[in-house]
């Protein structure tokens, strides 16, 4: 019963999705200054998504740039801890 609630949320979100995505451009297409009378609808989008797709990739990188400090100690130690590891169990095996 709950296996098959599950793979009904998986489809609905897969089916929602676009839908949602193609809102979204719709919305951001005619969201528009008051002074921009003169240009045309694809103007508009083109200028939307410009600055979409451009504040998205801000946010990004400022995410990145945020994480990476943790993130790449954690990595390393794991590293460590894997390669320790591994030549312990060869030292061990050989003796």
């Amino acid at each position: 019963m709950r296996k098959n609630l599950v793979e009904k949320v998986k489809v609905a979100a897969a089916y929602a999705l676009p839908v949602v995505a193609s809102g979204a451009c719709v919305l951001t297409c005619f969201a528009s200054d008051a002074g921009t009378e003169g240009t045309s609808i694809i103007d508009t989008a083109v200028s939307s998504l410009t600055t979409s797709i451009t504040s998205m990739a801000s946010s990004i990188g400022g995410a990145i740039g945020s994480i990476l400090p943790i993130a790449l100690p954690l990595v390393g130690v794991s590293l460590v801890v894997a390669i320790g590891l591994k030549v312990f169990k060869n030292i061990t095996s050989k003796a």
